[in-house]
């Protein structure tokens, strides 16, 4: 069986070699995060909405927040706050690994709606947010539901992945970079 022009028995091989070459996430955590980076900052990093004040203050350009959400009782301001907006991200403040990330991208008489056409009405926002602040998403009991702008991709990362925004990571050591990643979310992602 050949394929992509290749005996498959030597596609397997040429994998194989590239799989000792690549470094897995929790190869990552354990031998570069976990050992060269103090416990005392791990709840900063962990803290978008923390993150963002500090690089912002550095200069460094982040996106917008619109508004946070902070307990169930905001929640049901959520249609008002939303009143003038089209399209924003919704996210934990304190989430993983993307989960709890709504992205909207257009608005209509019907409500929002995701990249992939499901329909978001303001009930299922204030669930979802209501879900945010209770922690579901989240490393510990609680948290903040931000909503903030949504970018728009570079059109070179647009062709590698249109059904959302890719993004390009660079991890640091001893203040020179040593790897870099793309993080491609795909159609079925959402």
């Amino acid at each position: 069986m050949k394929w992509l022009g290749m005996p498959w028995l030597q596609k397997l091989g040429h994998w194989r070699k590239m799989s000792q070459q690549v470094l897995s996430i929790n190869q990552r955590n354990l031998e570069f995060i976990y050992r060269y980076n103090p416990r005392k900052f791990y709840k900063t990093a962990d803290d978008k909405r923390l993150t963002k004040q500090l690089l912002a203050a550095q200069g460094v350009p982040v996106p917008p927040s619109y508004f946070v959400i902070e307990s169930f009782h905001q929640t049901q301001q959520v249609g008002q706050m939303l009143a003038d907006l089209d399209d924003f991200v919704i996210k934990p403040a304190q989430g993983s690994g993307g989960g709890g990330i709504v992205v909207i991208t257009r608005r209509d008489e019907h409500g929002w709606y995701s990249p992939s056409g499901s329909l978001w009405t303001v009930l299922d926002i204030q669930r979802h947010v209501a879900d945010i602040v209770f922690g579901t998403h989240s490393f510990d009991l609680g948290d903040f539901a931000i909503f903030e702008q949504r970018l728009r991709p570079a059109p070179l990362l647009h062709k590698l992945s249109p059904w959302g925004l890719a993004d390009l990571r660079v991890i640091v050591l001893d203040h020179k970079p040593v790897m870099a990643m793309c993080r491609l979310p795909t159609k079925s992602s959402g």
